[in-house]
């Protein structure tokens, strides 16, 4: 079911885990040790707003509705630290790139891409010839009178830390 929640389920979940092994691996004498788990589950964690961004838009239903599935595996060291994981996405919904339902939005990264050009190198933003209008991209117009409630510009200073 759309909205229902399972998108932020799932990172409830990894930032648990993550706190959870890194209560558990303080127990490893070696601060060093400690200093890297806390690195992994930073890029581990960070990799949510990166897929977010290119898998994730604007439905009738949910304004960050997966439009792509995805397998999440952690791996834990045998005192409980995460080690690290892997990401396997499948299913992305392509056709969204050219076509959307009324009231819906093309995948976030291209608003965000467009809203937030102004964080980019501007060597990149002339580069990519961006318009910092979405509406002058025809696979980015709004309907008339129709708003949006979401901060492309906030969400793409996150895709760029991730």
């Amino acid at each position: 079911e759309s909205g229902a929640g399972k998108t932020e389920t799932t990172k409830f979940l990894m930032r648990f885990l993550a706190y959870v092994s890194s209560s558990r691996s303080q127990n490893v004498t070696s601060r060093m040790l400690h200093l890297n788990d806390a690195v992994t589950e930073e890029k581990v964690l960070d990799s949510n707003p990166l897929l977010e961004a290119f898998g994730n838009a604007k439905t009738l239903r949910n304004d960050n509705s997966s439009r792509f599935g995805k397998y999440i595996d952690l791996h834990f060291g045998h005192d409980g630290a995460l080690l690290g994981g892997a990401i396997q996405t499948y299913l992305l919904e392509k056709a969204r790139v050219v076509q959307q339902a009324a009231g819906e939005r093309n995948f976030h990264i291209f608003y965000q891409l467009i809203t937030g050009s102004t964080l980019l190198e501007p060597s990149f933003k002339e580069k990519l010839d961006l318009d910092s209008n979405p509406d002058s991209y025809r696979y980015l117009m709004h309907a008339p009178g129709e708003e949006c409630t979401i901060d492309d510009e906030k969400s793409f200073a996150r895709t760029l830390k991730a």
